[in-house]
This record gives structure tokens, sequence and C-alpha cells, in this order.
């Protein structure tokens, strides 16, 4: 409640007493403007936890962490080998990614066969992991990297609009895009569809017949394998 109550103390009474349309207008649409950019910057990370839950069932407790590293490796990038802030950005996915990459295959994947919770444990211990590790590195320190667009903010309606914050809302957009190409027409996006829409039905078949079997769908070595009921799903017009 401090940005309420330093908000108070900036304005003063008799304005807000005799406050007129057009003010009350832009202080909306600066709140506004301002929590679809807070919005924007927790997008990625909450689409991340949605899928990897609604497909595995898992709540990968890392997901944060991961998010941690890119910014502290654009930081290595941008401070450290003074490589342009584009460059920078593009590697700090590529590496954030690499690191997902590693904790699925080495760790995940061969605990596969384990329950959800000791899976839900491990991305657990990832996190604390990843997260002692970063302090170790770089400190306890903040760290801020130059803004993708130089310059003052734009006004807009009495609002104004942090440059940086139109980039942050651009790329949260095709993020969105490019994963919802990914699930209607991809064969891997497809399958994560299937997993998270057949999975309730394939536990209430395994909880009435438990001697058929349950519904399972795997990409396993690029082939599709359908066990327990013995259906085959058709993917080929969507989901």
């Amino acid at each position: 409640m401090a940005w309420l109550q330093n908000t108070f103390e900036m304005t003063d009474c008799g304005d807000l007493t005799g406050m007129d349309g057009p003010g009350l207008g832009s202080d909306l649409l600066q709140y506004t403007i301002s929590g679809a950019h807070g919005g924007a910057d927790l997008c990625p990370g909450g689409i991340g936890y949605n899928i990897v839950y609604n497909v595995t069932e898992i709540i990968n407790f890392a997901q944060g962490e991961f998010v941690m590293l890119g910014g502290l490796f654009a930081v290595f990038f941008v401070g450290t080998l003074h490589l342009p802030l584009v460059i920078s950005f593009s590697l700090r996915v590529a590496t954030a990614g690499v690191f997902g990459f590693a904790m699925e295959r080495f760790v995940i994947r061969n605990a596969r066969s384990t329950s959800v919770m000791s899976l839900i444990i491990i991305t657990l211990a990832v996190s604390i992991m990843l997260k002692g590790t970063a302090m170790l590195w770089w400190g306890k320190d903040p760290y801020s990297l130059p803004a993708f667009s130089p310059g003052g903010p734009l006004l807009l309606g009495g609002a104004a609009i942090q440059r940086q914050a139109l980039w942050v809302l651009a790329v949260s957009m095709l993020v969105v895009f490019c994963l919802t190409v990914f699930f209607r027409r991809s064969i891997y996006g497809k399958a994560m569809l299937a997993c998270a829409t057949i999975r309730a039905p394939a536990r209430n078949e395994r909880n009435s017949r438990a001697s058929n079997g349950a519904l399972l769908l795997c990409p396993e070595r690029g082939n599709w394998c359908c066990r327990g009921s013995g259906h085959y799903p058709d993917f080929s017009h969507g989901i």
C-alpha cells in the first residue's frame, strides 16, 4: 500500500474534490497501461507454468529461476562481454533454453517413472540450486539493462508510456502468437494438447476399469504409442 500512500501525498486534496472528467480518465488510462505492462512482464512465465501443469500435472518450481537466469545472462553478455543488446537478448533466450533442456534431459527424464510428488520435489531442488548458484556468481545486488529504444516516455491521452513497455507488450504478444501456431500446427503441439485433454478421461477410465488399463498417449522415439484401451486417436485434423 506504499504506492497508494505516496499517491495521496503527491496529490492535493483540493484537486481530488474538484477532479474533472479528463483528469480522472487520464489516471485510469495510466493505471491500465501500467497494469498491462506488469501483466506482460509475467505473461511468459505464467504460460510456462500453465503448459507444464496441464500436460504433466507437475508444478515446476524452477520456472521463475529460468526467467532469472535469462536476465542475469543478459547482464553478463552486455556488461561483461560488451555484446550488442539485440544479440545479448537472443543469446540469453538460447542459454535459458539450454538450461531447461538439460533439466528435462538429465533430471526429469531419468525420474519420470516416479510419482508426481517426487517430480515436484525435484523441481523445487533445482530451483534452490539455481537460485543459490546465481547468488554466488552474481551476488545479491540488483542489475539493470539499457532500454531497447532510448528516449523519454510517450504521452497518450495524458498518460505516460515507457518505450520499453511497448517492447514488453510486443514480445509477449509474439510469444502468444507463436505458441498458438505451435499448438495448432505442429505434431508436438497437438500431442501436448492431447495429453492435457485426454488426461481427465483417462484417469476416470483407469479408476472405473483398472483391469483394462488407462489411455496413455506418449511420444516415444518419434512414434505415437497408445497403450491400455486400444484406441488410437487421429490428430491429422487437429484436436
